[in-house]
């Protein structure tokens, strides 16, 4: 039977399905014949010499199909244009890679077997590997979560082992994790603002004030690392920022929304991440009549694993939208909102046009452009913590977030003089406790 699984090869949209050949493996009955759902329909034969012998044709065409290829041209559109998207597009790309050599590898062996090349035991072992390996790679996009670096890590590693356990790349393995303290790790970088306390062996980094100052950086001689090689760092510690961010991991929230729409389009709720403001995992799409006015509603989560959340709402389409009321809720209670009423709203940004005449609620409303980027933006957290792996030709890998619970993690392949920087954006306190590395293959 041939079971074909749609997935998800975007952050946002369906690109093109996969179709595992699902049949793969020995039949119970007959280890010597193929179960493949891609026999001819036709019923054709081959009549190979011994020891084959008389065994079904397998349509190499339909095996092609069956196994699919990924196009990951509007995923990586989706990905995000920054630095910190380098690890997210690398990560789709491998799981693209992977499914083209898992279509290719199999529709070789169906040439092969088709040419009286292949037992039909080895055909049946080796379609198993193929097959399972496809549906465990359809498995592990679904369950994906780009929402943070450690997550986009740990699906880049699942891929990697998928590959190895086709292709039997077992140098390819990460090499073993290397941690040094932060005080052995770190030198401190002096600046307006900036206080730092030594703590046995980690370091206690205060900002005061507004501004963006990178605190501390890896000391060469204490972390080498060697240039065209890929690494992932993860520093562990906690960060707290002065004033706490509105929106915890794992919180259950309400949206709501008024609106009036100019022509028809997608009227979205987003709930960012300042850890991956691209992904869209909870993220709620209304389509809108031309003319129509209303409210909606949605409920979004938070993800437990990341960190830094805000919301994002805006209308992809050809035409604009006012918008109006836009409240955030927990447990039925109002915690953040936006109304248009006054000039500057606490944790409210929109770059949208307020205007009085024809308001939806209230005096004023929000009358915003249609396209990407978010329109406006409520608890986007004023103050963060970042980690960026920088190199004599710029930043190859940033991560902003308001938690080192557990640990966060950048990864590139670094040049000459590379190096890991931390530092604090806006008011608050970061204790770096240790930095760990690990040499990932190319």
């Amino acid at each position: 039977m041939l079971i074909r699984l749609n997935l998800r090869l975007g952050l946002l949209v369906p690109v093109l399905a996969l179709a595992p050949a699902c049949g793969g493996g020995a039949n119970a009955a007959n280890p010597a014949t193929p179960t493949s759902s891609v026999i001819t329909s036709g019923g054709d034969k081959l009549e190979c010499p011994a020891p084959i012998g008389s065994v079904p044709r397998e349509d190499c065409s339909a095996v092609a199909d069956d196994f699919g290829a990924l196009s990951v041209a509007e995923s990586l559109k989706l990905a995000g244009s920054g630095r910190d998207a380098d690890a997210r597009i690398e990560a789709i790309r491998a799981a693209a890679a992977l499914a083209n050599v898992l279509k290719e590898q199999r529709v070789s062996l169906c040439e092969l077997y088709d040419k009286c090349k292949v037992t039909t035991a080895d055909h049946a072992a080796r379609d198993q590997v193929l097959s399972s390996s496809m549906r465990a790679l359809i498995d592990l996009w679904n369950k994906r979560r780009f929402s943070g670096a450690d997550a986009v890590v740990r699906f880049r590693e699942s891929v990697r082992a998928l590959d190895q356990k086709v292709n039997g790349d077992v140098a390819g393995a990460p090499g073993p994790a290397k941690s040094l303290a932060a005080a052995q790790a770190f030198a401190q970088v002096e600046g307006a603002g900036l206080s730092f306390k030594v703590d046995g062996s980690a370091i206690v980094v205060t900002a005061a004030g507004a501004g963006s100052r990178v605190a501390l950086r890896t000391r060469p001689e204490a972390l080498p690392l060697a240039s065209g090689h890929h690494y992932r760092l993860k520093v562990t510690g906690a960060y707290a920022p002065a004033a706490p961010a509105i929106i915890a991991p794992g919180d259950e929230l309400t949206v709501r929304l008024k609106f009036h729409a100019d022509k028809e389009g997608d009227l979205y709720a987003a709930l960012r991440s300042l850890e991956d403001p691209d992904a869209g995992e909870s993220t709620t799409t209304w389509h809108v009549n031309a003319g129509e006015k209303g409210a909606r509603e949605a409920t979004l989560t938070a993800d437990p694993a990341s960190s830094g959340f805000y919301l994002g709402v805006g209308m992809k389409g050809a035409g604009g939208v006012d918008l109006d009321d836009v409240e955030i809720l927990r447990a039925g209670k109002t915690i953040a909102a936006g109304r248009a009423e006054i000039d500057v709203e606490p944790g409210v940004k929109s770059d949208c046009l307020v205007i009085g005449a024809g308001a939806i609620g209230g005096q004023k409303s929000w009358r915003c452009k249609a396209g990407a980027g978010d329109r406006v933006l409520i608890g986007q957290p004023e103050s963060h913590l970042f980690l960026t792996l920088r190199g004599p030709l710029g930043d190859r890998a940033v991560l902003r977030t308001l938690s080192l619970d557990g640990g966060r993690s950048v990864d590139a392949t670094v040049s000459d003089d590379a190096e890991l920087v931390v530092g604090l954006v806006g008011p608050g306190a970061a204790t770096i406790r240790a930095i760990e590395t690990t040499e990932l293959p190319q």
